[in-house]
């Protein structure tokens, strides 16, 4: 038989392991067809000596390893759903989580499994001990089940919370599915595909992901249906019928690509504050006139995001125009010549306003590179260069050199960033912010950095500080520009988190706005930011600056309504 027909029964399979393993079907089916193009470039070499099922996942496996895919001891992402999942995976060892994706998901014995990650039967036994308790630990989730078998149902549901997860409801139709995921919201959803009044646990899951993100886990008798690899197809995938491990296996792996995990208490306020969580948007109330456009984020030194009721710097994806391994090279070059020229400055007559940017300079080069920390940097540069008439005027010959060609390196740094010069053409076309409105802007700002940690994470606070810093002392409209914009996108999260909230609230009788957004909230953090004596200085910039701030005449209007 010709090798392709001998391989072609196992590719389906082979889909959902790799889609399982990468947390996405465009990773996983992207594996899978440099796997294929291997075997066909060199087919002599595909193992005989074996099962054709086990030459083609130790064929996978070896491009898999070759790929360096896995989590490095000490991985620090950039807080996208991927880069958590390294994170995680970096407390396990790679190997285990293959060892068991391996046995309880594609039902290899343990000494198959052996064979395909190289190590021994007893060794693999003890990886997926460690692997499920390690995951174990690490993972909780308020899970919606979506099946019409109540024996079916009934096993799932023992899974999930012997697992410890929490199960908040289970559905039989596509309505009722749709209904119980709107009423609270998931951080897992198991679905069959065929429900109870011959609709679709496909269509259930399809109506709930347009306003909620969460993942899914599908649950058919009929797996190869959906693992082609020729159209958008589910990410996991559990086989009827189905062993506890494998359920117990794709559990904990699909809620290592997502964001959502609670507390380990469950109250009222911890279930509503996962509910409120971003990035999902639900559609505003109907007293609301407010467009999911505008509360969006927009390019600026700071981005922010509510989640479980705290207020947080929203991390995003590294930016660069040059590869991110020359980058991290000449940002610890940079640090390191921040680091010394600190050193031999403190005592100096320099003055407090150029220690204070070198030291957010320094601050901003100690992490990786972000979109906003690339605009922030950008930023911190503009102010160093308007002090170069200060620097020459009151440091040595010597010093002064080094110093401004410190300052000029880090100037043409940031500009090999397209978000920073992209944002300088638009602070450029952007009219000039009056000192008044500045005021304005500083006086919001600092109430919000002056919040405590368990409302305001304290790293927003420190962004939000620097960015307002650049103002002081710094007649630079491209600064007042940056905290205009930084500020707005701090408030957009608190209107998309309140917004929210107040839809949530709609299916849930017996409770005011004021008492569920003050548990949310824990305190009312919405109070101090849109009440008094803030309240005039927003409406003032929102009719000042319509396309930044215009969203909070419609919010004020919205919670005066819902008294808040």
């Amino acid at each position: 038989m010709p090798l392709g027909s001998e391989l072609a029964p196992h590719l389906p399979f082979l889909r959902r392991y790799a889609r399982a393993l990468t947390g996405t079907q465009v990773h996983g089916d992207a594996f899978v067809r440099a796997t294929l193009e291997a075997i066909v470039a060199a087919p002599e070499s595909f193992p005989r000596d074996v099962d054709p099922r086990l030459g083609l996942y130790r064929t996978f496996h070896a491009i898999w390893s070759s790929a360096n895919i896995e989590a490095e001891p000490g991985y620090s992402g950039s807080g996208s759903p991927e880069d958590i999942a390294q994170a995680r995976l970096s407390l396990i060892a790679p190997l285990s989580r293959q060892a068991l994706l391996l046995t309880a998901m594609e039902g290899f014995t343990p000494d198959d499994a052996g064979y395909l990650l190289g190590t021994t039967s007893s060794e693999i036994e003890g990886m997926v001990a460690e692997a499920l308790a390690e995951i174990e630990r690490q993972t909780r989730a308020n899970v919606l089940i979506i099946e019409d078998e109540p024996i079916i149902a009934m096993d799932i549901e023992t899974i999930v919370r012997d697992l410890g997860h929490r199960v908040t409801g289970v559905a039989v139709t596509r309505t009722e599915a749709v209904a119980k995921a709107f009423a609270q919201r998931p951080g897992l959803i198991l679905a069959d595909i065929q429900l109870a009044d011959d609709s679709s646990g496909i269509d259930a899951v399809r109506d709930i992901l347009a306003r909620i993100k969460v993942p899914v886990i599908f649950i058919t008798a009929f797996p190869e249906r959906l693992l082609t690899g020729e159209r958008p197809e589910p990410t996991f995938l559990i086989t009827k019928p189905f062993q506890r491990t494998t359920v117990k296996a794709a559990i904990a792996q699909a809620l290592f690509f997502d964001t959502t995990t609670v507390p380990d208490e469950e109250t009222e306020a911890d279930t509503l504050s996962e509910a409120a969580s971003e990035p999902a948007l639900s559609p505003p109330m109907a007293t609301a006139s407010i467009s999911d456009a505008e509360l969006r984020p927009r390019p600026g030194p700071v981005n922010a995001e509510m989640v479980g009721g705290k207020l947080r710097l929203s991390p995003t994806q590294p930016t660069s125009a040059t590869p991110h391994s020359n980058l991290e090279a000449v940002r610890k070059l940079h640090l390191a010549t921040a680091k010394r020229l600190s050193a031999a400055l403190a005592g100096s007559n320099i003055g407090p306003s150029f220690n204070s940017r070198l030291e957010a300079i320094q601050s901003s080069l100690s992490r990786p590179i972000s979109e906003e920390s690339a605009l922030r940097l950008g930023i911190q540069s503009r102010g160093l260069e308007n002090m170069k008439p200060l620097i020459d005027e009151r440091l040595d010959d010597v010093t002064a050199v080094d110093v401004i060609t410190f300052v000029d390196d880090i100037s043409d740094f940031t500009r090999q960033f397209p978000a920073y010069l992209s944002f300088l053409r638009e602070a450029q076309a952007f009219d000039h912010v009056t000192p008044g409105d500045e005021q304005a802007m500083i006086q919001v700002s600092s109430v919000i950095e002056s919040q405590p940690d368990d409302l305001v994470d304290p790293a927003l606070k420190e962004a939000m500080a620097e960015v307002r810093s650049n103002i002081l002392d710094n007649n630079d409209p491209a600064a007042a520009f940056a905290l205009l914009r930084s500020l707005g996108n701090v408030l957009r999260a608190i209107a998309r988190f309140l917004i929210h909230a107040g839809s949530q609230l709609s299916a849930e009788s017996g409770k005011s706005f004021t008492k569920v957004g003050g548990i949310i909230l824990g305190g009312g953090l919405a109070l101090v930011v849109f009440g008094a004596p803030l309240h005039e200085a927003l409406i003032a910039l929102a009719t000042r600056y319509p396309g930044e701030f215009g969203f909070i005449l419609d919010l004020l209007k919205l919670l005066k309504d819902l008294a808040l």
